[in-house]
C-alpha cells in the first residue's frame, strides 16, 4: 500500500443522544483510538439505521455514511473494515469483508460459535488479507509491563496465577455469549502476561439470564497454578484483581469496583483494560508502580480509558499493512481461545465430581 494513511469503515458505532456513557463500544473505543492515530483515516461508518450512521459521521467528522454492509465494505475507499457490533452478527459482516478482499478487525468473539470462527480464519486466511482479533488488554502498557517484568524475573520462577472478577449484569437472554466474551479476555491476558498456555484444566461454567460463574483450576505448561473466578451478577460487582506470585516477588493488576457504571465501565474486559499495576519482591510491602513510557507506543492524543489498548492494538495493526507481517492476535488466536472455551464447557459438563460426604 502507497498511500499515507490506511481508509477504515466502521461498522457499529451508535451515539446515545442522553449520555455519552451509554456510546456503544465502538464510539467510545475504537472511533477515539482510530481519529487519534495518524497513520489511519476513518473514511465510512456502517450503522442499521442512516440517521445514526449520519449522526456518528458528522460527530468525528466522517465523510461516509451507509446502512447496508455490503455496500460500505465494498466502497473503494475503504481499506480496512473494523467490527464493532454483536458477536451474533461477526460472521455475515467479517465474511463481506474478506471476500471484498478488505483487511479485518473485528471484536472478539470472532463468530458466535466455534464453527462460524473457524471459517472466518479460512477464509481470512485464503483471502491473503490481514486480519486482527480484539483480544486487547495484552496491549495495555500495564500488561506489557507485567510480561516484561515477569520475563525478567522480578517475580521468580513463577508458582500461581489468579484471576478473579465480577460486574453486574442485568438479566439476559446474552449470557453465553457474555460469559465467551469475559473469559475469552481474561484468560488471553493471563497468559499473555506470563507466556504460558493453559493446558490442563478443571472447570465449572454455569450460564444464566440472571448470572454467569465459571470458575476454572488449573496449570500452565510449566507446572505453575491458575485459578480464575470469574461472575456476572445480579446486583453488584466487586472490581477484579489478576495477581501473579513467584519465588521472589508477587504482581497484582487490579481495579476496585466503586461505582463502575458511574465510571463509564460497563463490562469485565473494561476493567481488565483499565487496571493499575502494583508489585513486590520478598521482604517488600506490596506498592504501586509506574508503568514505563516505552509501553505505550501511541501518541499521547489518545484518550485514556477504553480507547488505549484498542489504539495500541490497531498501531500495532497498521505495522502489519504495511509491512506485511501477520498480527500475534490474528483470528488464528481467536479460533485457540474459542476451542479452550468450548473444552472447559466440556470439561464442566463431564466433571469429575468428587463428593465429600
Amino acid at each position: 500500500m502507497t498511500r499515507d494513511r490506511i481508509r477504515v469503515g466502521i461498522v457499529g458505532a451508535n451515539l446515545s443522544a442522553a449520555d455519552p456513557l451509554r456510546h456503544s463500544w465502538g464510539a467510545r473505543a475504537h472511533l477515539p483510538a482510530l481519529t487519534a492515530l495518524p497513520e489511519f483515516e476513518v473514511v465510512a461508518v456502517c450503522t442499521n439505521h442512516l440517521d445514526t450512521a449520519r449522526l456518528t459521521a458528522a460527530h468525528f467528522d466522517i465523510p461516509l455514511a451507509f446502512d447496508d454492509v455490503v455496500a460500505m465494505v465494498a466502497h473503494p475507499d475503504v481499506d480496512v473494515v473494523d467490527v464493532c457490533i454483536g458477536a451474533a452478527s461477526h460472521h455475515a459482516v467479517v465474511l463481506q469483508a474478506l471476500r471484498a478482499g478488505k483487511h479485518v478487525v473485528c471484536e472478539w468473539p470472532l463468530g458466535a460459535h466455534l464453527a462460524e470462527s473457524q471459517e472466518l480464519r479460512d477464509t481470512a486466511e485464503a483471502a491473503g488479507v490481514l486480519h486482527a482479533i480484539c483480544l486487547q488488554a495484552r496491549y495495555a502498557p500495564v500488561y506489557q509491563y507485567m510480561r516484561h517484568l515477569v520475563a525478567g524475573g522480578y517475580v521468580g520462577r513463577v508458582l500461581s496465577c489468579s484471576l478473579n472478577g465480577s460486574m453486574a449484569m442485568t438479566p439476559s437472554p446474552r449470557s453465553a455469549s457474555l460469559a465467551l466474551i469475559h473469559v475469552g479476555h481474561c484468560l488471553d491476558t493471563l497468559c499473555f502476561v506470563v507466556a504460558q498456555e493453559l493446558r490442563r484444566t478443571s472447570a465449572i461454567v454455569q450460564i444464566d439470564p440472571d448470572a454467569n460463574h465459571v470458575l476454572i483450576h488449573g496449570r500452565h505448561d510449566d507446572g505453575a497454578l491458575v485459578d480464575v473466578n470469574i461472575r456476572h451478577v445480579p446486583v453488584f460487582g466487586t472490581g477484579l484483581t489478576f495477581e501473579v506470585d513467584g519465588t521472589e516477588g508477587v504482581l497484582v493488576a487490579a481495579i476496585d469496583g466503586a461505582d463502575l457504571p458511574g465510571r463509564g465501565i460497563r463490562s469485565l474486559g473494561e476493567q481488565l483494560n483499565q487496571a493499575t499495576l502494583s508489585g513486590a519482591r520478598t521482604g517488600e510491602p506490596v506498592t504501586a508502580m509506574v508503568v514505563p513510557d516505552e509501553h505505550q507506543w501511541v501518541p499521547a492524543q489518545v484518550p485514556p480509558g477504553p480507547a488505549l489498548a484498542i489504539a495500541q492494538l490497531l498501531r500495532r495493526f497498521a505495522e502489519g499493512i504495511r509491512s506485511d507481517t501477520p498480527l500475534e492476535t490474528d483470528f488464528g488466536l481467536a479460533v485457540r481461545r474459542h476451542e479452550q472455551f468450548a473444552k472447559l464447557e466440556r470439561t464442566s459438563e463431564a466433571g469429575p465430581v468428587t463428593l465429600l460426604t
